[in-house]
């Protein structure tokens, strides 16, 4: 009886076994590998480098700098915070850009939703177009005096888990209160082209890398 309860023990062992490296082994199912690509495209405001993220030229734009992986708290106004804490907002990366005139400097601001419903809901639940996202000053570029004083239009756009934020000023320090017209762009740059380089669906492939 003993030896027979040893032999069966033996035996489910080897069966978990067999079955444990069947399953470390096997290929990645159709369900697995959508599900991996997903996971990688609502993570690529962390994993890709900011040159990545935000080309060096865009839409005859020039990029001045760059942060990757900041809080939302560090890229919006105090106001604007709750709103971006209720949709779930797990991080953000910006950009400062100068027009091709170099008359007028833009900063984008990527923030990663909590899911594309999250995204969706936040664009169309704040007013973004009467501010919000914050300038991103770069020291010895044509961006030095662009601060939120600045400020002057703002843009939005959302794709995906990402809601897409910008605000553009003058290059020559010029305060919203001094000259403001209503041709100021949002942005140097279109934030919807930016918001569709996040979102270009990954390659179902394994392993993915996009």
């Amino acid at each position: 009886m003993i030896i027979a309860l040893v032999l069966l023990g033996l035996a489910a062992t080897g069966a978990g076994i067999a079955g444990l490296l069947h399953e470390m082994t096997r290929a990645p199912t159709g369900a697995e590998l959508a599900a991996a690509a997903k996971a990688a495209k609502a993570d690529r405001w962390r994993r890709w480098p900011p040159d990545k993220i935000f080309p060096a030229v865009l839409d005859d734009a020039t990029r001045l700098g760059a942060v990757q992986q900041t809080t939302c708290d560090a890229v919006l106004d105090t106001e604007k915070l709750p709103l971006a804490r209720k949709f779930g907002c797990r991080g953000a990366v910006r950009a400062t850009y100068a027009d091709s005139s170099g008359l007028v400097v833009g900063t984008v601001v990527v923030l990663s939703m909590r899911d594309p419903t999250a995204a969706s809901e936040a664009r169309f639940a704040g007013n973004w177009l009467d501010g919000g996202v914050r300038a991103l000053t770069v020291p010895g570029t044509l961006a030095h005096r662009f601060g939120d004083a600045q400020r002057q239009g703002y843009a939005v756009d959302h794709r995906g888990s990402y809601l897409v934020l910008s605000t553009a000023g003058f290059a020559d320090g010029r305060g919203s209160a001094e000259g403001e017209y209503e041709d100021m762009p949002g942005s140097v740059i279109a934030v919807e082209d930016l918001a569709a380089r996040l979102d270009v669906p990954c390659p179902a492939k394994e392993p993915v890398e996009c």
